[in-house]
Formats: structure tokens, C-alpha cells, sequence
């Protein structure tokens, strides 16, 4: 709860220096802005990533409930079927 709510003020922190290379357009806002506020969003998005993998982790497991696929025929078996063709009328075979 504590990483969740220091991802939040460190990514508030990054949007307030961002608006203020925004709204006063001096060197040192712009240049604190691009610094200072993408090293706290990155911080804020990776706080927030580890808060929320391990709520996501689950999801991604591979679950036990779906059954196995059924076994491949082995080489020694029955050979498959074909269905035979069946036999022309003579009147569709002179045709």
C-alpha cells in the first residue's frame, strides 16, 4: 500500500514539473522538467508495476483444471480407414 502511494506522489511530482516546463517556458523548467519529471514518472510507472504484477501474476499461470491433450496414435497401431470409392453405374461411366 505505501509503493502504491508513493507511485502516485512521484508520478503527481513528474505531471507538476511537466506543466511547469509547460507554463513557464525558461531553460532551467524545461530542462528540470525533462530530467527531474521523467526520472519521477519512471520511478511512479515501475512502483506501480511492482505493486500490481503480483495481482496480475495469477492470470498468467497455466491452469491445472484443463485436462491433457489426448495421446497421438503410435506407429504400430491400426492404420486409418479410407473410404473406399464407390462403384459407377455403367451408364455414368460410358459417360
Amino acid at each position: 500500500m505505501i509503493a502504491l502511494r508513493l507511485a502516485c506522489f512521484a508520478t503527481l511530482g513528474a505531471l507538476a514539473m511537466m506543466a511547469w516546463g509547460i507554463l513557464q517556458p525558461k531553460p532551467l523548467a524545461v530542462i528540470a522538467a525533462m530530467s527531474v519529471g521523467q526520472g519521477l514518472g519512471t520511478l511512479g510507472a515501475l512502483l506501480f508495476g511492482l505493486v500490481v504484477l503480483p495481482d496480475i501474476k495469477p492470470l498468467f499461470r497455466k491452469r491445472a483444471s484443463v485436462p491433457p491433450p489426448p495421446p497421438e496414435s503410435k506407429a504400430g497401431s491400426e492404420p486409418e480407414s479410407k473410404p473406399k470409392p464407390e462403384p459407377q453405374a455403367d451408364s455414368e461411366r460410358e459417360a
